[in-house]
């Protein structure tokens, strides 16, 4: 005998799989995912690796919940309101995972870091009208609808300084590696000189056959006292 699902579960469970899902993502328009020649996403055929969940720490959610209440209050309290098991556990390490995602660009890149905290305020916002717009109707649904326009175009704006940012880190890093680049060509033969001594010591492990920097030419103290030549003229 099948058991029946509760309208209350229902919602929950829909709950979970909005709060886990940034409302960028649930845009109809947006940067398309790259596809094969014969027009296929490349996300059908490339499958992610799976990693393993690390475990949370007391310290972790203490930070992770007071990012969420600053910054993603309505999501944040849907979580709260959840009941308890598999489904609140896994949210709470999706809230977890992402919280350590932004700790990061924080260090990598503090620029990007204020625009992806803002891109989580921003979703949160939309969320909440979300939520008021079902449950309103006539000119407050309508003054609703034009709240929601105007927090969707923000966040598409937040999304191209993003990718500004991105760019201008990346050419940043291009233009490190031309420099590392010229100056290993320019070194070419000391490197290789280098690269050779070491391996070669690495594989020969007999003190007697070890193979040395080479000195570097040096004067003759004698040449070093000498005059300069005299004008001749």
């Amino acid at each position: 005998m099948s058991q029946r699902i509760s309208k209350s579960t229902l919602l929950r469970m829909a709950a979970v799989a909005i709060c886990a899902l940034p409302a960028a993502a649930l845009a109809e328009q947006g940067p398309q995912r790259p596809r094969t020649a014969e027009g296929q996403s490349t996300a059908a055929i490339v499958k992610p690796r799976a990693q393993a969940a690390r475990p949370i720490t007391a310290e972790e959610w203490a930070k992770t919940a007071e990012f969420m209440k600053q910054n993603a209050p309505e999501r944040f309290g849907l979580y709260l309101s959840m009941r308890e098991g598999p489904a609140k556990e896994q949210l709470r390490q999706v809230l977890v995972n992402r919280w350590r995602r932004l700790e990061e660009i924080q260090t990598q890149m503090p620029k990007l870091y204020d625009v992806k905290v803002k891109e989580v305020r921003l979703d949160d916002q939309i969320f909440q009208i979300g939520r008021e717009m079902k449950k309103a109707s006539g000119s407050v649904k309508e003054q609703l609808r034009s709240d929601l326009k105007t927090k969707v175009a923000e966040l598409f704006d937040n999304g191209l300084e993003e990718r500004q940012l991105r760019i201008a880190d990346l050419e940043a890093r291009l233009k490190k590696q031309q420099q590392l680049l010229e100056a290993d060509n320019k070194n070419r033969d000391r490197l290789i000189a280098k690269s050779y001594r070491q391996i070669s010591n690495r594989l020969d492990n007999n003190p007697a056959n070890r193979v040395q920097e080479a000195a570097p030419p040096t004067r003759n103290a004698d040449e070093d006292d000498q005059p300069p030549p005299a004008d001749e003229n």
